[in-house]
């Protein structure tokens, strides 16, 4: 008797197929490049969409999570008494309404105050800061400006959370007699002693620094 042969099949391996197909496909990316190529008035337009969509994913999930780190990063920085999602506004157009209604009116770039620098919240209170003063803004005071020492000596005590609370009003006064504004929980003033020296009086003065010079001009 003859010895029985056994044959055997193989099965192509799972990456010769995968081989196959990418050989396929690489084919069919280079036909349809050609027929993009042919039509003048579409042909950039159309490469560039295939080009971002071919390439373009990966770079997407990787924006996506710097996307995400960043605002990540601003809500951390909220958490830890920063401007959270007041940090959104950095010009003076992006300011809320009835503070920006308040920066007009008092001149915006070019009046008292000066450029917008910052913005920051906490609770229902806010505060834009300016080159030369503050707008300082609660649901019970509206929007009210603070300029020039009266808004030093203001944000030197404890700003939004100094102890004579938000203005109500603002400033009153001249270079001669010297300015006045209220707050919720006092008056805070600029004006100078017998001597000619400029200092801060009333509520929230303790600590401000006083200011030679009859010259001093906005409170």
């Amino acid at each position: 008797m003859h010895p029985v042969k056994k044959t055997t099949f193989r099965r192509p391996s799972r990456t010769a197929a995968m081989k196959t197909a990418a050989v396929f496909a690489a084919g069919g990316l280079v036909l349809g490049a050609a027929a993009c190529s042919d039509d003048d008035d579409f042909g950039d337009s159309g490469t560039s969409t295939s080009a971002s969509s071919a390439a373009g994913s990966g770079a997407s999930d990787s924006a996506d999570a710097t996307a995400s780190g960043a605002a990540g990063a601003s809500e951390g920085a909220g958490a830890s008494g920063a401007a959270g999602a007041a940090g959104d506004v950095t010009s003076a157009d992006q300011l809320p309404d009835e503070v920006k209604a308040a920066y007009e009116q008092a001149g915006g770039e070019s009046g008292e105050l000066g450029a917008f620098t910052s913005f920051e919240t906490s609770g229902d209170n806010s505060l834009a800061t300016f080159a030369n003063g503050v707008i300082a803004t609660s649901p019970e005071t509206g929007a009210q400006p603070i300029i020039g020492k009266i808004a030093e000596t203001w944000v030197a005590q404890g700003s939004l959370e100094n102890p004579v609370g938000l203005p109500t009003a603002p400033e009153q006064g001249d270079a001669t007699s010297g300015w006045d504004q209220e707050f919720q929980n006092g008056t805070v003033g600029w004006h100078t002693d017998e001597s000619g020296t400029w200092a801060a009086t009333g509520a929230g003065a303790e600590g401000a620094a006083g200011a030679e010079g009859a010259a001093e001009t906005a409170g």
